[in-house]
């Protein structure tokens, strides 16, 4: 019976120590991510799913108020008196609405797209098993395991080497796309890629312009129980093909309710980017320094005088010294 060398106890807990207090950093920032992101599918949500804004606008001006929306009409009229309401906000939102057939009731102005109109829409590919060392250090290869819940998808399980890249170059998406699941049961899950990418046929994706991006992006995430039956409909495997994908209605609204919401939103996505940035820093280091303190091979003060990172440095020093 083989016997695991362990380091003396009070190493034990110094470690434990250190590494809990990156697994809780970690934690923290993806709690905070959560919020971040809640915050802005809140605002995306009474912007273009209630219409609160328009619904403002409609009452101010006396404009009759659909049925289907009198109930929120009364909420917002409450909003209005005790003023709660962001009269400012709702400046380029119009005051009336216009009957649809695909959406039923939409603001005045605003119509109905297909995905299509707002970017180019791609389905990714595998290098074809006959090609040698597809795989490599080069671009991200992204597939449906690779998807951990955040909002952006900062590295991926695996990378394509020069050889991966050029078997499927016609499939590359570009710095910012847009990834969705489009089969099986993690059908409709949704992340941004933040560098050119290639990724499996598993995955749709669409490039949008700046202004439409995190619109897009906040609006296919809250629609993955939509996105999930249209692909389970009439089939045994849930499935959204390019063309099913591409066709998938979007509300259009004018252009600038879709500067205003990527102002606000913006600085939200930001700290997200920049705590998904944090988590992947510190799970790295985590995954790193774990077998070397174990082994031995790294003392407790060894890792405290290491030459780290500048980033890494940063939250270590508040970490283990509990700063």
């Amino acid at each position: 019976m083989s016997v695991i060398p362990l380091p003396p106890l009070p190493e034990q807990k110094a470690i434990a120590h250190i590494l809990g207090s990156l697994d809780d950093k970690i934690e923290l920032n993806r709690q905070m991510n959560a919020t971040l992101e809640g915050m802005a599918q809140a605002l995306f949500k009474s912007w273009f799913v209630d219409f609160d804004p328009v619904i403002d606008n409609a009452l101010a001006a006396g404009n009759p108020i659909p049925e289907e929306l009198a109930e929120r009409a009364e909420v917002r009229r409450k909003a209005l008196a005790d003023g709660t309401a962001n009269r400012e906000a709702a400046g380029p939102f119009p005051d009336a609405f216009q009957r649809t057939d695909e959406m039923g009731w939409i603001p005045e102005g605003w119509d109905v797209k297909p995905l299509s109109d707002f970017g180019e829409i791609v389905t990714g590919k595998t290098p074809p098993k006959a090609i040698d060392n597809a795989f490599g250090e080069n671009s991200m290869f992204l597939t449906p395991t690779d998807y951990d819940g955040e909002i952006f998808t900062l590295e991926t399980q695996r990378r394509l080497s020069t050889h991966g890249e050029e078997s499927i170059r016609n499939s590359r998406i570009a710095k910012g796309s847009i990834c969705v699941t489009c089969i099986g049961s993690q059908m409709g899950r949704t992340t941004l890629v933040t560098e050119g990418a290639f990724t499996n046929q598993q995955i749709n994706s669409i490039y949008t312009r700046n202004i439409h991006r995190y619109y897009i992006l906040i609006n296919l995430r809250l629609r993955r129980d939509e996105i999930f039956a249209v692909g389970s409909s009439g089939s045994t495997m849930p499935i959204v093909n390019k063309s099913v994908f591409s066709k998938l209605p979007i509300l259009g609204p004018n252009e600038d309710t879709m500067k205003m919401y990527n102002q606000y939103s913006s600085p939200l996505l930001a700290t997200i980017k920049n705590n998904c940035s944090q988590i992947q820093t510190l799970t790295n280091l985590r995954d790193t320094i774990l077998p070397r303190l174990i082994s031995g091979e790294l003392r407790i003060s060894d890792a405290e005088s290491a030459k780290l990172d500048e980033v890494i440095r940063k939250n270590l020093e508040g970490l283990v010294y509990g700063e």
